[in-house]
């Protein structure tokens, strides 16, 4: 099942996030010479993406160490 996230920032954290938001998310198919309007809906990809990749890594690294210790015993 599906899961939403809510995330609440005052008004100041938001202006914090959109004036440093091109530098703080690493947004990939941005030349980084090239202005970034950061919206929610980029925050809110940038972040997904960053899940995915993370948790992506930790189950290879769990399958690796599963593998080695098999090739172990």
């Amino acid at each position: 099942m599906a899961q939403n996230i809510t995330i609440e920032l005052t008004d100041a954290q938001w202006a914090l996030v959109v004036e440093n938001g091109g530098e703080a998310f690493l947004i990939s198919d941005v030349d980084k010479d090239t202005p970034v309007t950061i919206t929610a809906d980029i925050i809110s990809a940038e972040l997904k993406a960053f899940l995915n990749n993370r948790i992506t890594r930790q189950i290879q690294d769990k399958a690796r160490r599963e593998q080695q210790n098999a090739f172990n015993v």
